[in-house]
């Protein structure tokens, strides 16, 4: 019986179609499994600089309430109320990597949402802030209180979601979330007794909706 020759056995098999055929399979599947590892760690990193980026988010809107509360019944140097627009407004700047489809649909829906409705809802105040006769400075303050606790809860929210997706840690925001969320309770409930009070449009929405 001759031996076993393995080296040749290589060499035929490998010159063969079924070893070319097992060969071409096995490399597809090597460079499918290292293409969905690549994109898993592209994903990571996108769901983490969001995490990231809406972390500092909660944190800058507490922050804000807390200014806009010490310094609402404060006057300048002439004796004039603290001006609506000397309070720096939040930058929300979103990752700008291409890896955007690497991750969850509803994700990117999510912090584009927050992003652009949060500009937006700036705008709408300052514009009612400008045209004096319909709001005062107080009133802006408290419009811009409601829009950082709007936003801040669901920062807060989509952080919760992106940590049960991810083995992102925990980080813990119930402080700032609680915050926000009697900041808007106080709100509802004045608007269930007078139902003409000025609110921003996404409280409107949500209290008609739950009227409804």
């Amino acid at each position: 019986m001759q031996n076993f020759d393995f080296i040749t056995f290589i060499q035929i098999f490998g010159s063969s179609s079924l070893g070319c055929a097992l060969v071409n399979l096995w490399w597809s599947f090597y460079l499918h499994r290292s293409g969905e590892k690549e994109k898993k760690m592209k994903a990571g990193h996108v769901y983490f600089e969001i995490h990231d980026v809406m972390a500092d988010f909660v944190v800058a809107c507490s922050s804000r309430i807390g200014a806009i509360n010490s310094c609402l019944f404060q006057f300048d140097d002439n004796g004039e109320e603290y001006s609506f627009p000397k309070l720096n407004n939040i930058s929300l700047s979103l990752p700008q990597n291409g890896s955007w489809k690497e991750i969850s649909v509803g994700v990117v829906q999510k912090t584009r949402r927050i992003s652009k409705r949060f500009s937006r809802t700036d705008t709408w105040i300052r514009t009612l802030y400008k045209r004096e006769e319909w709001v005062e400075v107080d009133q802006a303050y408290e419009l811009e209180i409601q829009r950082l606790s709007f936003y801040g809860v669901e920062a807060c929210n989509l952080i919760d979601e992106i940590e049960s997706l991810t083995p992102i840690e925990h980080e813990d925001l119930s402080v700032y979330k609680n915050i926000f969320v009697e900041k808007l309770k106080a709100v509802e409930d004045s608007f269930k007794k007078n139902p003409d009070k000025l609110i921003i449009p996404e409280l409107k929405e949500r209290f008609s909706k739950n009227a409804g």
